[in-house]
């Protein structure tokens, strides 16, 4: 069975941003706690202020 970690870590595979609504989407509970485990693990990720979505607080992240 695919975890979490292992779902977001293939969405970011490609390089590019993605926005944290896509992860909800998937049906992930809280993103952002997974996110924080995956940097605490050591992954770089990089993240900036959602470019589709500016009317709030959301953020894309990227895995480097």
């Amino acid at each position: 069975m695919e975890t979490a970690a292992n779902k977001i870590l293939t969405l970011l595979d490609d390089g590019n941003f993605h926005c944290t609504s896509e992860m909800y989407a998937m049906y992930l509970s809280d993103p952002r706690t997974i996110i924080c485990k995956l940097k605490k693990e050591g992954y770089e990720l990089e993240s900036r202020h959602c470019q589709a979505h500016q009317h709030n607080h959301s953020k894309e992240w990227r895995l480097n």
